[in-house]
């Protein structure tokens, strides 16, 4: 397991990052895109030009990036590159975009995740709570933003 970068930087996503992005998502190890065709670009680039996108660097490299939207306050995706999970990326984008939606007026947030996975451990350790299930099976996670604590 990788020690926790030196520096991690974290910046606002924009148009110019797309191609980051998703090299990073075709790289995770749950949740794989098979094919960009799956998540079309303008997609992307709507929940961009929303703000809430990150971009984690460490030592000038792109490993993590994360997509808030804030209606309906979620995330709409975190992803970090397999090499440098467990370094506190994850959890470092997570509390910033929570932040943003605090600061966009949101008083809770959701997601949802695949049932048994490690993204679901993930977010449930970080105080979310399954509410249900899509009709694609997938969990469907809350968290209230009112009593979360986003101090990091």
């Amino acid at each position: 397991m990788p020690q926790r970068p030196p520096q991690l930087v974290t910046r606002r996503a924009v148009d110019a990052d797309l191609e980051t992005l998703f090299s990073i998502r075709f790289a995770v190890r749950e949740n794989r895109l098979e094919s960009r065709a799956s998540l079309p670009d303008a997609l992307v680039l709507e929940a961009l030009a929303e703000g809430g996108g990150l971009l984690a660097e460490a030592e000038g490299r792109a490993v993590g990036f994360t997509i808030a939207r804030p209606a309906p306050p979620q995330i709409w995706a975190l992803f970090v590159l397999p090499d440098m999970e467990g370094c506190g990326i994850g959890s470092a984008l997570l509390l910033r975009a929570l932040a943003w939606l605090r600061a966009q007026g949101a008083g809770s947030a959701v997601l949802t995740t695949g049932p048994g996975t490690r993204a679901a451990g993930f977010y449930q350790a970080h105080g979310w709570r399954e509410t249900g299930r899509t009709p694609r099976g997938e969990l469907r996670l809350v968290l209230d933003l009112c009593r979360a604590d986003l101090a990091g």
